[in-house]
């Protein structure tokens, strides 16, 4: 219940404010009696309103009366300057905007910003545009620091891809020293160049640090964890592909992603470690290799996340594997088009999960832009019935015949099934400022489509949904 009314609270001032850009018009006594109720407000009251807003919402509130101008300048919430749409837009050709001139809007913006924030304190700090200037990112990772942010974020997306390999800005560890970083509890670096040395430091100092991931570090060549007993519980390192060697220890460590090429990955002392994701090269290397870098946790993982960058994996596949006792979620990322291709034999993982209970499969990438007419297709495995699988998703979907022939697969042999979901959105969207803007994009449109065309064949008593 408190849930919401903190839901409501909050959809009633963004729904002021939106109705304060509107009101010109209004009869002045209704205007009126508003301000003074909004600006009578105690001080307490305001702080608590603007704890539950985003920072852009907060700075609208600026608008609502003259005492609210400058309320938005104690917000204490997450500063979030993200403009990846832009530079996805410009990836994908749908607008032509001047680089240096967008790029200079954009650290002017933040740095105006950063000079009203009077909050002492602040939840977190996120940077997502393509900057070059190191003294403004050097300034505000300091700005993040001293307010004791508990999370720090930097993707530093480049928007000229060619240039994604030079000018990248290495990231500071002298920055990260002083009490004030015992504050921060996740750290996530996107195109931000880091080294063995400056994460060895960071691990050391940033004694309350759970998550780290780092993505696309050119520099960095070995990674390591030196002391097993830090609190870190979620480690992400991925596209790190000059990565020559990597150990990991954590008697804390929950969740492990690895995404790469093929390296030499050794684990000590993780006894708490319950989810796996693995990608690219290095899980070729697993697959080739039986999965024993995953089977050896057969007995502790929850989760397993697979991401197979070609779709000839398939073949070569384990096709029997010792059981997985405790696995409840498994999800499989494929590339998918061509018309013969099958992921039924990646369903010996499900055979070997008698407890799983989700399924989910991601169209990673496609080989053809649109699917060739549906057909039915005859079931080339032996029936194994999937006892405890309630929940189905496929994310990405395009309505290949591999996607359909693994969703009646499971329809067949799944006697607990009470859920599919199908979502049209690429994964690589799902759940990021670029997630509205993907939706709009016609292949997506046509995928949904497709898949609502499937509903027909969905047998009673499923709940089906087309995201």
């Amino acid at each position: 219940m408190q849930y919401h009314l903190r839901d409501r609270n909050r959809a009633a001032l963004l729904s002021c404010v939106q109705n304060r850009r509107l009101d010109h018009t209004r009869d002045a006594t209704r205007l009126k009696y508003s301000q003074d109720r909004i600006s009578s407000l105690p001080e307490d009251i305001v702080a608590n309103i603007l704890s539950r807003l985003t920072m852009k919402e907060a700075m609208r509130t600026s608008i609502l009366s003259s005492k609210w101008r400058l309320f938005w300048t104690h917000f204490s919430g997450s500063l979030d300057f993200d403009a990846s749409p832009l530079i996805f837009k410009i990836h994908n050709k749908l607008v032509r905007e001047p680089t240096e001139a967008k790029r200079m809007d954009f650290v002017n913006w933040v740095n105006r910003t950063l000079e009203c924030i009077q909050s002492p304190t602040i939840e977190g700090f996120r940077v997502g545009f393509d900057v070059k200037s190191k003294p403004d990112l050097d300034s505000w990772i300091s700005f993040a620091v001293s307010k004791r942010a508990k999370s720090l974020e930097l993707d530093l997306t480049k928007i000229e891809l060619s240039s994604n390999l030079f000018g990248r800005f290495l990231f500071p560890a002298h920055l990260i020293s002083g009490p004030s970083i015992a504050c921060l509890s996740s750290l996530c670096l996107k195109n931000v160049d880091v080294t063995e040395e400056a994460l060895d430091s960071i691990l050391t100092h940033c004694t309350s640090l759970e998550v780290l991931r780092v993505h696309d570090a050119v520099a960095l060549k070995r990674f390591r964890i030196s002391d097993p007993s830090i609190s870190l519980k979620c480690l992400e390192l991925t596209r790190c592909n000059c990565l020559e060697d990597v150990e990991i220890s954590g008697v804390n460590l929950v969740s492990f992603k690895f995404i790469g090429l093929e390296v030499d990955i050794r684990y000590t002392n993780v006894p708490r470690l319950a989810k796996l994701s693995f990608g690219a090269l290095y899980l070729n290397q697993v697959i080739y290799q039986r999965l024993e870098q995953v089977i050896r946790f057969r007995l502790q993982l929850e989760t397993l996340i697979l991401d197979v960058n070609s779709d000839w994996m398939a073949d070569v596949f384990p096709k029997y594997i010792p059981e997985f006792t405790n696995l409840k979620h498994f999800e499989l990322g494929s590339s998918i088009g061509a018309e013969d291709h099958s992921l039924l034999p990646f369903t010996s993982l499900l055979k070997a999960s008698p407890l799983l209970q989700k399924f989910t499969l991601k169209a990673l990438f496609r080989w053809a832009p649109n699917p060739p007419p549906y057909t039915e297709f005859a079931n080339h495995l032996s029936e194994h019935v999937y006892p405890c699988l309630e929940v189905v998703e496929f994310k990405g979907f395009m309505g290949f015949p591999a996607e359909i022939q693994i969703l009646f697969h499971l329809l067949e042999n799944a006697p607990a099934l009470e859920k599919v979901t199908i979502d049209a959105c690429r994964p690589r969207y799902l759940g990021s400022t670029l997630e509205p803007i993907a939706r709009e994009l016609e292949e997506c449109q046509n995928a949904r489509l497709r898949a609502v065309e499937l509903q027909q064949k969905i047998p009673p008593g499923i709940d089906f949904m087309v995201i």
